[in-house]
């Protein structure tokens, strides 16, 4: 009864919204004229501005309305294996945790382990780094290439210095030929088109369906070559 209530009075706002043309103060080009303005109110009333972002985010949360409310599910394998299909994955979790929880998610993403820090220690101490690092090589996918997230993002640590990605980051692997390039170098010099610092550890970011911060980035055959991911040096 109090979700219904709940749902009457969002239909009621969400109609005196559109019936008094609101929603047209809500369009890129107005928000793009009147970035200024409220930049400066931003600046001139800090606390009432969070404040309303803060009450809006509660109001949105506490409704727990379908589309007002995004949850993904990240999964990792607890083993030396490849994260399944991400897309028959995503199904069977919607499935059973709807089933037995009446739990609804909008996405599943599945990431594969990568062969450094903490999980390698683990491979290490259980003897297994190699053949993980073989089933890596052994699964490779060279049109993974394309969409590696190191070809249109870098990774910036708290100090403001820049890698290719987190995980040469993690690392310490500096940029080829720049070192540590800082944020502020960006001003006088164009990283675009820098080759990329590629190591044994990319593998896992290319084999099978590939793997990034937002889950599998292709559905690849597996290729066992080397020579393909040296092409992106």
């Amino acid at each position: 009864m109090k979700k219904f209530f709940l749902l009457v009075v969002v239909a009621l706002l969400a109609g005196l919204f559109f019936a008094f043309d609101l929603h047209q103060y809500l369009t890129l080009e107005t928000l793009q004229a009147r970035r200024d303005e409220f930049i400066a109110l931003k600046n001139e009333s800090p606390w009432l501005v969070t404040g309303v972002a803060f009450i809006g985010y509660v109001l949105v949360t506490a409704l727990s309305l379908p589309g007002a409310l995004v949850m993904n599910l990240v999964f990792n394998p607890q083993g030396a294996t490849l994260p399944p299909n991400q897309a028959a994955l995503e199904a069977d979790y919607k499935r059973e945790l709807f089933e037995h929880f009446g739990i609804h998610f909008n996405q599943l993403l599945a990431i594969a382990n990568m062969p450094i820090q903490r999980f390698g220690s683990m491979l290490i101490s259980k003897g297994q780094f190699n053949d993980y690092m073989r089933l890596l090589h052994e699964n490779f996918a060279a049109a993974n290439l394309d969409t590696v997230m190191c070809r249109n993002l870098v990774s910036v640590d708290w100090q403001g210095f820049m890698y290719d990605c987190d995980f040469n980051q993690q690392l310490g692997l500096a940029l080829t030929g720049m070192g540590r390039p800082h944020l502020r170098d960006l001003l006088q010099q164009d990283i675009e088109g820098q080759t990329i610092r590629v190591a044994d550890h990319c593998y896992g970011c290319t084999a099978g369906q590939g793997s990034s911060c937002g889950g599998a980035i292709g559905q690849s055959p597996a290729v066992p070559t080397h020579k393909a991911i040296r092409d992106i040096q």
